[in-house]
This record gives C-alpha cells, structure tokens and sequence, in this order.
C-alpha cells in the first residue's frame, strides 16, 4: 500500500476504535496517487464483523443508487476491524456522499427477516426499511390489546373496591394478551403491503422534516381499509399513522448517520384511550429509541427531571421475549415510581430502559465479563441518540413542532450502568451539551459528581429503615437474620454488606445463589463486596455442612433438600420463593420488577400460613408488586416500599 493509502486507513481505524461504530469518510481522489486522480474515493470501515463482512450490503448500496468503481478493495486487520476502499474516479461528490449514507443505513439493518430481504431486493429503500424496523417496535410496544378483551375494563371498574383482586385480575390480562401480537405478524403484515409501507414513510419523513404538521393521515387510513380484510389487521397498520401523528423530534434525518435512531413523541398521542389501570397518569415526555440490536425508551413525567437508566439483561430468548413485550411498561411504571419519590423537590420523575438483542454480544446475564463493551456501545449510542434531540440546532434536526421548547434530560445510575456515567458527562462535553456536568448523577468526584456505590447513598436510607424499624421493635441488628437478592456487585448490594450487622443466611445475584443458614462467613462477604465480586467468588470452605453455592451455569442441580432444579439460573429466579427463603428480614438489593405479585406471595409463606419473613425493606424498584405487598402488610408483615 501507498503511504497516503496507509494514512487514510489510520484515520478510518482511529475513528472506528473511537467510536466502536461504523464510519464513512469520503476525500477526493487526488490524496490516492495512480492514473485516477480525479473524482472520489469513499472508504468504509466497522468493528461489527462476527458473521457479517457488509459486502453484499455494499453491492447492494451501489446498484441502488446504480454507482459503479473503478476499484474496490477490502482489508481485515488483527483488531477484528474490516475497511473497505471505493474509488469513483468520474462520479460527483453529493452521489458518493449519498452512498456513504446508504451503506451507514445498511449497518442499521438486522439479516434476518422481510425487511431485510425487500431492501436487498431493492423493492424498498434503506430509510424505508430503517423506519419501517423502528415503527414495529412502536407498534408492538403501543398497541392496544385492552381492547380485544372490552370485558376486563368493565371488570376492572366493578372490582374497584377490592384492589387485590384488580391485581390478579391485571396479572391475568398481562398474562393473555401477550401472545395476541407478535413482530413477526407485524413484519409480516408490512411486506403483503409494501405500497402502504413506503407510504407510511412518507408520511413520516413529511412530519419529521415540518413540511406537514403531526396529524392522523386519514387519507391513507382509507387506503388502509380498502386494503385489509381482517379489522386486527387494519388496527396494527393504522398504528403507523399514530406513530407518525405522535413525532415531536426526531435525528432520523440527521445529516451524519446516528448510530441510533430517538423519536420524541407526543404521550397524549401515544396513550389516548388507554386504561387508567395500565397508565394512571400521561407522562411529560417519551422517547423510543431504536438501535440495530437494542430497544430502548426514556420516560419523564415532568420538564425537568430525573431517574436512572437500566439496562436490561435476558438470560436467553425466552426470556428477552418476555422482557420485550413489558419493557415499556416497566419503563413508565418505573418513572412513575421516581415521580411519587421526587414529590418534594423540584425535579420530576423519569427513567430509561435499554433492552440489548439476546444475539447481541453481552445481551445476556450469562455473557462473559469481557462483554461490558458490547453493553457500553448500546448505553453510547442510547445516549448520543438523545444528545442529538437535546442539541437539535447543532444535529440540524427540524425542532419547529417543540413550539421552542428545549428537550432537557438528566440521567443517574440503575441496573447495569452505574459503571457509565463518566462516560455519560464525558459524551455530553464532547457533544457540546452545556450542561454536560449536570447530565448524570452518580459520576466520580473528578467530574463533580457524588458516587453512589463510593457514598452507599442509597444504601443508606434503605438501611436506615432497617434500623429504625429495629429501633422501634427494640431489636437488636446482630440477632436478626436477612435474605438478600442483589449481591455484592451491585453499588446497593455490596453497601448493604458492609454496613449491615445481622446473620445475613443468603445471597441472590446475577451469578447464582449463595446460602448457609448457620450465616454466611461475614468477612468473607465484606472482601466481595470491596473487591465488587459476584457470589460466584465466595470461598466455599467457608460454607458450613449444610450451605451451599449454585451457579448459574451449573445444570441437573440437585439442594440438600432433594429438590431438583434443570440449571443454575432457574434455581436463582425462583429462590426467594423456596422454602430456603426463611429470614427475620428481607432486603431486595437487585431483581427485575413484579418479582413476587398476588399470584406467587403465597410462597412466602408456610404451610401454616405464617409469613416467612417478618420485615420486608425494598432496595430494588418495583420487587413487589402491590398486590404482594397487601398481602405481606395483611400478615402482619413490616413493609416498607422502595
């Protein structure tokens, strides 16, 4: 290679290893010495190669546009980076320029499914097939199911006087509507009508460029009906419509490829007629944000507010299916949490979630720690994603339906990404956000911030329940034992540990389950919890006869109790409800949402009916649902909500 080719690949792989993304860079052809010194040549590079080298995207990318080189070269290098030089030697700029876009556009695309295959078909363009991708995610996360079932409003109301039963009764309605729509039927629906599809794109592209204000297209809603038979059909494809009517900004069109695309929509559009049950109140804000392989919404329920931004881990597919079809569900349901927490000061509630793809490298809660830097890329391109609708002038995204209002959003730690919020502040300097030092609480002191996990912040009013409670019963911490979901990890898990006294008899976290109901060895947990470690790392020969150590990984499991359990995760999602789960106290430190609800309460109880637990102080958002927390209170049972 030239020496002016070496030092256009160093710049390409600087700017890859920088951003952990895709880049296009496109320079003139004269920097290339040989007999072409004209036109442009148009260099291509990406991190992102595990089974995919992009070159039939690029094909593809150049015979829609109908562009054709004069050379075309690819290279791997050891870093795992491939990067690919285009040479067009007569061809314009802007044409080049527009490639670039469209191969960026091709990074975005999944490779497997309709979509996919009707852009490399070339019947529909890449921006068609990008928003059609992220309007399904729209339409599976806001389609309203309640209504196929018209009946559980009119139950819900009659049983307005007893809540435990309308918990059961939410329970169930969850339980069936979640298997009445599914992507795939989405997908599916969208490619028998691909004219409405590019359709619906250009009612979107109008909006989002404010060429059109938001508004429900009924023109195409007649299209609509005159296309489809089947009436579940029609409302899955008018969905579209309301995903476009309910666009307030958007980076879709931004100049520069994102690499995520965030939609600011309208929640009074999103969530009308919708049951108070399900949404008791309409937040400020929502955004969805669609990535190639993550999912993610941010909801606020003022102006200015503020709540931590969770990233949530699938043990496997099953699981993300699960997790997908609740995901914004939980992330209002959380937001609103933090809104009844922060009622007594000046900033509103508001959380985020973020849902990696289980084919994602790091997706998972099995996946190896070496994967952290697949889960930073998701919460980076989350974040920047954000950014650009925070920084609208500077992205050149049309902001006018804002009617001038700043879009100003804050973000603090949760599960998954206390360890990113450096990066967070550092991102938003780097963007030019002028409140860059107030974007993320929990930063190191360096950046003005007040760590959680160094000052136990959190822990310490947890813990201050637990104490005061204690102080109130005339008990002393030493003689009580705990159970404790969440490990030493976890910034509250491992807080919780060091400043704690009892006889702590178990440990649930995200590597497996640690028990001895003699009491674990108490300085064996406070060297995890400094050191940050999972119970994985506990020294069994501290355990007494009768303790023992599950991992996750480990499968046909067999406890001293003769119970038997297929493999390790499924012991650790269910053992705050086996019969080991037997304490004074119950500290949730960790656990996803509705952990233990109406249904499943009854096992933390005995035969007799006696609670297992005495006091229950929650640490993790939402490890109870309300109707649990009834029936513990019901008992006799000391319950403090998060």
């Amino acid at each position: 290679k030239t020496r002016p080719a070496k030092e256009q690949y160093q710049i390409v792989m600087e700017d890859v290893v920088a951003t952990r993304r895709a880049v296009v860079r496109v320079v003139p052809g004269s920097v290339y010495p040989g007999p072409y010194p004209g036109g442009h040549v148009l260099l291509f590079g990406t991190p992102e190669t595990v089974g995919r080298t992009y070159f039939n995207e690029v094909c593809q990318a150049m015979r829609f546009l109908s562009l054709s080189p004069r050379r075309f070269y690819l290279e791997s290098f050891a870093n795992g980076v491939i990067t690919y030089s285009i040479f067009f030697p007569s061809t314009k700029e802007d044409e080049v320029q527009r490639l670039g876009r469209t191969i960026m556009y091709s990074t975005h695309l999944q490779t497997r499914g309709v979509i996919y295959s009707s852009v490399m078909e070339a019947q529909i363009s890449h921006e068609v097939g990008l928003y059609l991708s992220a309007a399904v995610k729209f339409v599976y996360a806001f389609f309203p199911k309640e209504q196929y079932a018209p009946e559980y409003t009119s139950v819900h109301k009659v049983l307005e006087k007893d809540p435990s039963s309308q918990r059961k009764l939410e329970a169930l309605y969850k339980l069936c509507m979640r298997d009445l729509l599914s992507t795939e039927r989405i997908f599916d629906l969208l490619h028998r009508h691909l004219e409405l599809a590019v359709a619906f794109f250009e009612d979107f592209k109008g909006i989002a460029m404010g060429t059109t204000p938001p508004g429900f297209n009924t023109q195409l809603e007649a299209a609509i009906d005159k296309s489809c038979l089947d009436q579940q059909d029609r409302q899955i494809l008018k969905m579209f419509l309301t995903f476009n009517e309910s666009i307030l900004l958007t980076n879709f069109f931004k100049a520069e490829t994102p690499g995520a695309f965030a939609f600011r929509l309208n929640p009074a559009v999103v969530l009308k007629g919708r049951p108070p049950s399900l949404y008791p109140d309409v937040p400020f804000g929502i955004y969805l944000v669609s990535g190639r392989n993550f999912l993610g919404f941010h909801v606020r329920f003022r102006d200015v507010a503020r709540g931590g931004v969770r990233l949530v881990l699938s043990r496997d597919e099953v699981a993300h299916e699960r997790n997908l079809a609740t995901l914004f569900d939980e992330c209002y349901n959380l937001a609103f949490t933090q809104q009844m927490k922060n009622k007594d000061i000046p900033e509103g509630g508001a959380k985020g979630v973020i849902l990696p793809d289980p084919t994602f490298e790091g997706a998972t809660r099995t996946a190896a720690a070496g994967t952290a830097a697949s889960q930073r890329s998701c919460f980076t391109r989350y974040l920047n994603a954000l950014l650009d609708c925070m920084l609208p002038e500077q992205c050149g995204i049309y902001a006018g339906h804002m009617a001038g209002r700043k879009e100003i959003l804050y973000f603090g730690p949760d599960e998954n990404s206390a360890n990113f919020m450096d990066l967070g502040a550092e991102l938003g300097k780097i963007r030019g956000y002028p409140y860059w030092k107030a974007l993320t609480t929990g930063k190191s002191v360096k950046l003005g911030g007040v760590p959680h996990d160094a000052y136990g912040m959190t822990t310490a009013s947890v813990h201050t329940y637990v104490t005061e409670l204690l102080r109130e019963l005339g008990e002393d911490e030493a003689s009580i034992t705990k159970f404790q979901t969440g490990g030493p990890d976890g910034d509250l898990g491992s807080n919780e540990i060091l400043v704690s006294r009892d006889r702590t008899i178990a440990i649930v976290d995200g590597s497996g389950v640690l028990y001895d109901p003699a009491g674990l060895h108490r300085e064996e947990l406070r060297r995890l919890a400094k050191r940050r470690a999972m119970v994985k790392d506990f020294t069994r020969s501290f355990l007494k006869p009768d303790g023992f150590l599950v991992r996750i990984e480990e499968t046909n499991v067999v406890l001293p109790d003769g119970s038997k359990w297929r493999t390790g995760a499924e012991l650790r999602d269910s053992f705050h409800l086996t019969k080991y789960a037997v304490a004074d106290l119950f500290v949730p430190c960790g656990g996803r949402p509705n952990s233990v609800t109406t249904e499943n309460v009854k096992h933390l109880f005995d035969a007799s009916g006696k609670p297992k637990f005495r006091m229950v102080v929650e640490g993790a958002n939402l490890f109870l649902s309300d109707g649990a927390r009834a029936a513990l209170e019901a008992a006799g049972v000391h319950v403090f909500k998060d």
